[in-house]
């Protein structure tokens, strides 16, 4: 597996390149901003129960694998 940003090959750190370590802090940064948000919600949506809880894990969820599908579409060259 090799990983890759286009149009930035040139310069690598441990087989990945330079710049792809830059996406690291934003990634951090919207992970905690993502977390806070779901402690948010989960409290807001709880509080009413119901069937709203379990549509918002599938909508979750269901993002989740489609960001990774293209992540793994766009930067992994097997």
């Amino acid at each position: 597996m090799e990983y890759t940003v286009p149009h930035f090959n040139s310069w690598k750190v441990l087989e990945m390149p330079l710049l792809g370590y830059l996406g690291f802090p934003p990634f951090a940064l919207e992970y905690y901003l993502s977390w806070q948000a779901f402690l948010l919600l989960r409290s807001r949506i709880l509080s009413r129960g119901g069937v709203i809880p379990v549509l918002a894990l599938v909508a979750v969820l269901g993002l989740c694998l489609a960001a990774f599908w293209g992540i793994d579409r766009c930067t992994v060259v097997y």
